[in-house]
C-alpha cells in the first residue's frame, strides 16, 4: 500500500489550489516517523505517551534534495508529542479516532537562528529557522482489525498533510511580520467542554455542530481541508469521496440556515418550562461571548468585533456567521471537485 504523496502529485495540487510544495518533504518524513511508532505500538499492544524528536541530521535530505523548498520552509527540528491509547472496548465504528495538532509559533513551535550545521550558502538565504511542534493522538478499539489498521494509516497521512499546511502558514505569517493567526473561532467549543453539564446534552450537541461548521469555515481550515482531502482523492473515486466527512461538512455548510438550527433547538426543549428554556439559551450565549472576549483580549490582544459582542442571543450569532459558513462550504466543494479534475500519476 502506498501512502506517501509524490512530488508530481503535489505539483498538481500546488498549481491548482495554491498549496506550497515545500511541505512535501516534511509531510513524508513526519508520516514515516509517526507510522513506525504507531505500528510498533499496535504490535506491542500497549499504551504509549512519549515525545519524538526529528533532528537536523534526519532533515538533511530536505535541503540536500531541494534547497529552494528548505529556504521556503526551513525546519531544522520537529518535536512530536505522540500518544497511543488502546481502549478496553469497541467504541468507534471506524475502529479508531485520530487527533492531530500543529503548534503555533510561541505555543510549542518557535523560531531560532539557523544552526551552524546548516551549509553556509543555505544559511545565508534565511534569517530564521523553525522548530516545529506537532501532536498526534490515537484512540484505538480493543478489537481493531487489519482493514481498520490500513485506514488508520491513511487517516494518519491525511492528518499529517493537514497539519503541515498549518505549520507552513504559521511560519510565513511569522517571518512576514503579519499578526499571529487568530484562531479564536476555531475553539469556541472550549467553554462547553468545561461547563457542558449546565446545558442539556441534546441541545448542546446541536450547538456544537454549529460551532464545528464555524470552525471549518475559517479560511485557514478551508485551505488545510482541501490539502488533506487530496490524499483521499488519490485512493477513492468521486462517488466514494462524497460519502466522507469532507463532503458531508461542505454540504452541511452550504445548507446551513440559522433559523432552522434555532427552531430545532427550541423544539428539543419543548418539554421544558419557558424559564428553563430561556436559562439554557442565555447560558449558551454567555459562554460564547465570554470565551470570545477572553480569547481576543488575553490570547491574541486583538480588537473585538462589536457585531459579535453586541449579539443578544444565539440566533443573532448564527445569523451573523451564516454567510461565512455558506460561502466556505461552496468553496470547499469547488476545491474538492477541482481535485477530482486533476490527473495524478
Amino acid at each position: 500500500m502506498k501512502y506517501i504523496i509524490t512530488e508530481s502529485q503535489y505539483k498538481l495540487l500546488t498549481e491548482d489550489l495554491g498549496v506550497s510544495r515545500a511541505t512535501l518533504a516534511y509531510t513524508n518524513i513526519i508520516y514515516e516517523t509517526v507510522k513506525d511508532k504507531l505500528l510498533e505500538s499496535i504490535r506491542n499492544d500497549r499504551n504509549v505517551n512519549e515525545t519524538i524528536t526529528i533532528g537536523l541530521k534526519d532533515l538533511f535530505k530536505v535541503y540536500k534534495n531541494d534547497v529552494e523548498d528548505f529556504i521556503e520552509l526551513p525546519i531544522e527540528k520537529i518535536i512530536i508529542k505522540f500518544s497511543y491509547n488502546k481502549l478496553e472496548d469497541n467504541v468507534y465504528p471506524e475502529g479508531f479516532v485520530t487527533m492531530a495538532f500543529a503548534d503555533m509559533i510561541g505555543e510549542g513551535s518557535q523560531l531560532k537562528s539557523p544552526s551552524r550545521y546548516i551549509p553556509k550558502e543555505i544559511a545565508d538565504e534565511i534569517d530564521q529557522t523553525l522548530i516545529a511542534g506537532f501532536e498526534f493522538n490515537f484512540n484505538v478499539n480493543k478489537d481493531i482489525n487489519e482493514e481498520q489498521i490500513d485506514e488508520l494509516f491513511y487517516d494518519l497521512r491525511d492528518a499529517v498533510t493537514h497539519e503541515c499546511n498549518h505549520m507552513y502558514e504559521y511560519y510565513n505569517r511569522a517571518i512576514s511580520g503579519a499578526k499571529e493567526l487568530d484562531t479564536t473561532l476555531s475553539f469556541m467549543k472550549r467553554p462547553y467542554e468545561m461547563f457542558g453539564d449546565k446545558i442539556r446534552e441534546d441541545v448542546l450537541q446541536i450547538w456544537k455542530l454549529f460551532l464545528n461548521l464555524l470552525y471549518v469555515s475559517e479560511p485557514y481550515e478551508v485551505r488545510a481541508m482541501s490539502q488533506e482531502a487530496y490524499s483521499k482523492r488519490l485512493r477513492m473515486p468521486f462517488e466514494k469521496f462524497k460519502e466522507t466527512k469532507y463532503w458531508d461538512y461542505s454540504n452541511r455548510m452550504i445548507d446551513f440556515d440559522a433559523q432552522d438550527y434555532y427552531d430545532y433547538i427550541i423544539d428539543l426543549m419543548g418539554d421544558l418550562p419557558k424559564e428553563e428554556q430561556t436559562e439554557i439559551l442565555n447560558t449558551i450565549h454567555e459562554y460564547f461571548i465570554a470565551y470570545y472576549e477572553f480569547s481576543k483580549k488575553t490570547i491574541y490582544q486583538n480588537p473585538l468585533n462589536k457585531k459579535i459582542v453586541n449579539t443578544k442571543n444565539i440566533m443573532d450569532i448564527m445569523k451573523y456567521f451564516q454567510p461565512q459558513i455558506n460561502k466556505s462550504g461552496k468553496k470547499l466543494q469547488r476545491n474538492f471537485m477541482r481535485l477530482y479534475a486533476l490527473q495524478p500519476e
